[in-house]
């Protein structure tokens, strides 16, 4: 050991005596005469490795003459202990010294005795220096930082020395390398061995960031390295010999090599990027030509790479290269006809292409460009095949996914806003679920665009939006597997829980209808395993939303249409219309506005227009955006009676698929005298694909109906719709909903104030004169039509300013007074000296497709005294008019004006009477009701889907209030005694008629009220005059429940909606027709006879006809079998026990008392079980 510490510095001493050749000689014999074997914890190894790099390192090794003859001794030492794994820092060391003395000239050429000794290393070295490598790279790190550091030094030490020794080797050294190789097997571990250490050399660990330099040598060196190999393995590894291992290897070699970052020429800057491919080129396309090179000389070998290379070649093809693009892409062709070869079909390609696509686009690779080359590189390629059908139809579904994962991938950049995030991902959804049948992806996108619609607080959208997974799941005990963020549980404990988390979302959203339905069908569940506990539960929780349906407020939506115009927009939105639900007091304005928020480079279109064909080709933006009004499907709870409102309000914006927009315009001629005769309706109806609200708040068109109505039935229905209004109101104001008498003053005011386009009397100047009758002699009946309906108008208007006198405040008596003073006035213009005995309302069919029905109205029922009952209705009778907007009592007015002419695009507009406001006052002796607050909503708006409730008696003579006190006319509201009995407020009901619906889906609702539920005989039909009887629980309070009455009212001027509980029941009188003016007083109620009121016969329960809040439909599939506890037995009967009847009042006059239900009398309909598909 001492020997050979202290030999090294005998070299230079000898060379004074002996040449080179002779010393070098000497150290050969010395080092060679030593023990080859190595030992565990042998001092003489490390000692003979000192001096062997001592004596590498000196000036003897450094001459060539004696570098060749020391040169073998020391690889043969370096082997072993390189074999043995020992001392590899020394030996780190000592290859790093042998290997800086061997160089290439500048020139490129290579001396022959370097170019031997390079032979030497690499036949000696090379393979164990890459075992070497691999063994270091799989060790864990050691703890300290010291060792730490040192391991990283010996790594990148022996990294160094292969890189340098590659770079060395030519042509010659391969050839010769690969020629050594005695069998196949040995071969196969090499390739197998340099194929894993190049991805270990291009992990972006392996180096320190900012070491461009040292990684683009690196990568020089394996390209150069593996376009050697790849002849090897063509020439050993193909047709018989061929190795699926090896082959596999080096495709996924290559592709890693091509996604390597430092190689994304794209992120350098011009300068660095410019100096990089003028020095190595872009090795990207090298690489990829060699694959493609490969894949082609596999042949029938290819089918063992389907599907399983087809993600790892599609992320290479993403790589924004155009011209690796173009060589990478045909090989999906090639894969899809040896698949269509071998089974018939490629599924697998298929599947496999859709599932890498979304991950690897969601991690940001891919363009618009690489959609477009996919596509078109494609479809040329399989023009000749006889697939060419199948697939252009994978390349067409594949293609369209792309958009939608190009659309997402930019929408979930952070400065997006969640509507187009939403948007995006229901688009995205829809197609996995609709086009795909993919259900993992479908369940993943369906919480992705749960989280964002809670984020938004869109929380009946959540709701809706969960519901798509739990309608997936069935109430069984398969065990679910644990997925997202949801634990091993069984699939009935997830439903459980997802109709819990439903259930709240749809409280949260105060859609509680559905709810219910979810509490229905989890009480169910609960019952089948005698869970009494949660059953309980689960009951409370459905009667607190029953609670919150009667007891809080519920603010109406508008909804918007649409439309997004031009190729700058995404592919879910380009060239489409929509529907969107707007937010809480969001109106027309406050919408556009956000619109263009989030979509800044969009143009607003000012006509509501179809755009053309430029509009859509452009290379722009275009939004045309206006109001629509929904058509509610569910109209037979909105026209039945005793519904509160705040129920009907639910069916009218809740599960709306068609919705109407009215675009006023003249047709022939324009009359300047009078615009009604020209004025024609041009009606849209718009048909969304889903219903609203639903998993998105905006849905997609699917179909536009457009039809014109005629002047004159635009008439007909401003009238019906204005008269509606006024009834509306008025029953509001007689029942106290209204906390503010001023919507019904604007109202009576627009009517009845027409200053500005001369009110009726332009009806009659247009449509009541001699020519227009001569010229449109099929018009005849809605002619007839239209003055009943203004007679009718002017009937309600003096029943209204009668109700105004009621309440109307002290400080609106002028008003008031003009208003009568007015009336009076439009009567006479109408030609109205005494109102006929009776107004009949045939029934008209419009010709031209227009939706509205006109109502017929059915027979005045007289009593034997001479008298006509007039029914008054009770405060359900009439649809509440809720929805008001933030503008003033003079823009209201105003609004008024213009929405009798049409020339308004909002789609209510059109179907008022135009107001002038008054400036007039006049003085009045009468006093302000002390029941009329001064706070409301600012307008009230009649929907125009709002089916027609009653119609009053036309045979009385027409007052004025002035002349009589309004106790004769119409009786207080409080007093029960007055009250009609139900079978004359049944017959003097209007019919009912919806403007939404064709003539052919319409009838006479009183007439199937009649023939379905006919009001019961009063037992003492002699009598005008009716004792009192007890209300359905459908209908309003008595009069002391009064204070007790919740009220939820807003500012007038804030635009909150004033909404209040009906807390007293209209009472209904009769009055006597008479030829003048003097009123007659009602005749005194009849008491019932004591044998009749004090019956202690069995009551008679009314039962009620609420339908179910919408359409639904039920599973084909059977309920599971639920186990049942081992402790108890199942009985004989699954049905469960009838539940014994509800208490109940009597009601004298107007039930049976026999015991005997109606067989005509329908029976109630209960909720439905499920919530209806999305």
């Amino acid at each position: 050991a001492v020997f050979l510490r202290m030999f090294p510095t005998t070299y230079n001493e000898l060379l004074k005596i002996f040449t080179v050749r002779e010393v070098a000689g000497f150290v050969r014999e010395t080092l060679a005469s030593l023990p080859s074997v190595v030992q565990a914890d042998s001092p003489l190894d490390a000692v003979k490795l000192q001096c062997i790099a001592k004596t590498v390192e000196s000036q003897l090794y450094v001459n060539p003459e004696s570098r060749c003859i020391l040169l073998p001794v020391v690889l043969q030492v370096l082997q072993i202990h390189l074999q043995e794994q020992r001392d590899l820092v020394m030996c780190a060391r000592i290859l790093t010294s042998m290997l800086s003395l061997i160089k290439k000239e500048e020139n490129g050429t290579v001396d022959p005795t370097v170019s031997q000794e390079v032979e030497l290393i690499v036949e000696s070295l090379l393979g164990v220096l890459l075992r070497t490598i691999l063994e270091i790279s799989n060790r864990p790190q050691p703890a300290g930082p010291t060792m730490r550091l040192q391991f990283q030094d010996v790594t990148g030490e022996f990294v160094a020395c292969l890189l340098v020794l590659l770079r060395q080797m030519s042509d010659k050294h391969y050839q010769k390398l690969l020629q050594a190789f005695s069998n196949k097997d040995d071969l196969r571990d090499f390739l197998l061995h340099i194929f894993t250490v190049f991805r270990i050399l291009i992990r972006p660990e392996m180096f320190p960031k900012d070491w461009t330099v040292m990684r683009l040598v690196t990568n020089n060196v394996i390209i150069t390295t593996v376009l050697y190999l790849s002849d090897a393995l063509r020439k050993n590894f193909l047709n018989d010999k061929f190795d699926y291992k090896v082959w596999d290897s080096y495709f996924y070699l290559s592709v890693i090599f091509i996604n390597q970052p430092c190689l994304q020429l794209e992120s350098f800057s011009p300068s660095k990027r410019k100096k990089i491919l003028e020095k190595y080129g872009d090795m990207r396309v090298m690489m990829g030509c060699e694959i493609f090179s490969m894949w082609q000389n596999l042949g029938e070998h290819k089918l063992n790479f389907i599907p399983a290379m087809i993600g790892p070649f599609l992320e290479v093809t993403l790589v924004p290269q155009p011209d690796l693009r173009n060589v990478m892409i045909p090989i999906f062709h090639d894969m899809m006809d040896w698949e269509q070869r071998r089974s018939g079909n490629f599924k697998q390609v298929e599947v496999k292409l859709i599932d890498k696509l979304d991950s690897l686009m969601s991690e940001g690779k891919g363009d618009e460009t690489y959609r477009e080359l996919f596509n078109s590189i494609l479809l040329k390629k399989i023009e000749r095949e006889t697939w060419r059908e199948s697939g252009i139809s994978l390349i067409a579904t594949v293609t369209r996914l792309m958009e939608r994962l190009l659309d997402y991938r930019d929408c979930m950049k952070l400065q997006e806003v969640d509507g187009k995030k939403i948007g995006c991902t229901v688009s995205l959804l829809n197609f996995y679920k609709t086009e795909l049948n993919k259900e993992e992806m479908y369940i993943r996108y369906i919480h992705k665009l749960y989280d964002l619609h809670l984020k938004a607080q869109n929380y009946t959208e959540a709701s809706y939006t969960l519901l798509l997974y739990d309608e997936l799941l069935e109430w069984s005990d398969r065990p679910l597997r644990e997925f997202l963020n949801y634990p091993m549980q069984s699939e009935w404990q997830r439903k459980e829980f997802l109709h819990l988390t439903i259930i709240q979302n749809f409280d949260r959203g105060k859609c509680w209808e559905n709810g219910i339905i979810l509490c229905r069908e989890l009480a169910d569940q609960y019952e089948s395993y005698y869970d009494y506990r949660n059953l309980s539960k689960m009951r409370m929780m459905e009667a607190s939303l029953y609670d919150k349906i009667m007891d809080q407020q519920r603010l109406e939506p508008e909804f918007f249409r649409v439309g997004f115009y031009g190729k700058k927009f995404p592919f879910f939105l380009r060239n489409k219309e929509f529907v969107c639900r707007g937010h809480d007091y969001e109106r027309l304005e406050a919408f556009q506005q956000r619109m263009l928020n989030e979509f800044p480079h969009a143009i607003a279109m000012q006509h509501v227009n179809q755009p053309d064909q430029t509009i859509y080709q452009a290379d722009a933006q275009y939004l045309q955006i206006y109001a629509v009004t929904p058509i509610p499907e569910s109209q037979d709870v909105l026209q039945r009676d005793g519904v509160p409102d705040n129920i009907k309000s639910f069916y009218k914006f809740n599960h709306i698929w068609r919705f109407r927009y009215d675009r006023p315009f003249h047709k022939g001629t324009k009359d300047k005298e009078n615009e009604f005769k020209s004025l024609w309706v041009e009606r849209t109806t718009l048909t969304l694909v889903q219903s609203l609200p639903g998993i998105s708040r905006w849905f997609e068109v699917e179909k536009r109906e457009l039809v014109e109505v005629s002047p004159l039935e635009n008439a007909i229905e401003v009238i019906e719709n204005k008269n509606l209004q006024l009834r509306t109101l008025i029953t509001q104001c007689q029942s106290r909903q209204m906390q503010n008498i001023n919507p019904l003053t604007m109202c009576l005011n627009g009517v009845i104030d027409a200053a500005v386009n001369g009110g009726l009397a332009r009806y009659q100047e247009a449509f009541f004169v001699k020519d227009y009758i001569m010229n449109h002699p099929e018009d005849g009946d809605k002619i007839g039509r239209l003055r009943e309906l203004m007679f009718e108008q002017a009937h309600i208007l003096e029943y209204g300013l009668a109700v105004h006198e009621k309440y109307v405040p002290q400080d609106m008596r002028p008003l008031h007074k003009k208003l009568v003073d007015q009336f009076h006035l439009m009567k006479s213009s109408l030609g109205i000296q005494e109102f006929p005995a009776y107004v009949r309302a045939s029934p008209v069919h419009f010709t031209n497709g227009s939706p509205r029905t006109c109502r017929n109205s059915v027979q005045s029922i007289i009593s034997p005294d001479g008298g006509r009952g007039v029914a008054r209705r009770s405060c359900g009778s009439y649809p509440a008019v809720n929805r008001y907007s933030s503008s003033s009592l003079s823009s209201q007015a105003s609004n008024e004006v213009s929405n009798i002419t049409g020339q308004s695009e909002s789609s209510d507009e059109v179907f008022n009477m135009q107001p002038s406001p008054s400036t007039s006052s006049l003085s009045s002796n009468h006093s302000a009701s002390p029941n009329v607050t001064s706070s409301a909503p600012s307008s009230a708006r009649g929907s125009p889907q709002m089916a027609e409730k009653h119609k009053h008696s036309r045979e009385n003579t027409c007052l004025s209030p002035r002349d009589r006190p309004v106790s004769a006319i119409f009786p207080n509201p409080l007093d029960p005694a007055q009250r009609a009995p139900p079978n004359q407020i049944g017959d003097t009901t209007l019919p009912r008629s919806d403007p939404n619906l064709s003539a052919p889906d319409k009838g006479s609702s009183a007439k199937n009220m009649r023939s379905q539920s006919p009001g019961p005989t009063s037992r003492s039909p002699q009598k005008t005059a009716v004792p009192p009887f007890t209300p359905s629980p459908t209908e309003c309070q008595s009069a002391s429940l009064v204070s007790n009455s919740p009220v939820l009212s807003g500012s007038y001027s804030s635009g909150i909606s004033s909404l209040s509980r009906c807390s007293v029941s209209e009472a209904s009188g009769t009055e006597l027709p008479t030829g003048d003016h003097t009123p007659h007083p009602l005749p005194p109620p009849t008491p019932l006879p004591n044998s009749v009121s004090s019956s202690s016969d069995e009551p008679i329960r009314r039962e009620n006809k609420t339908p179910p809040p919408y359409s639904v439909y039920e599973r084909n599939n059977p309920r599971r079998p639920v186990p049942l506890p081992h402790s108890l037995s199942i009985p004989p009967q699954t049905d469960p026990p009838a539940l014994p009847p509800k208490p109940h009042q009597l009601r004298t006059g107007s039930m049976k008392l026999d015991g005997t239900a109606d067989p005509r009398v329908p029976r109630p309909r209960p909720l439905p079980r499920k919530v209806s598909q999305l």
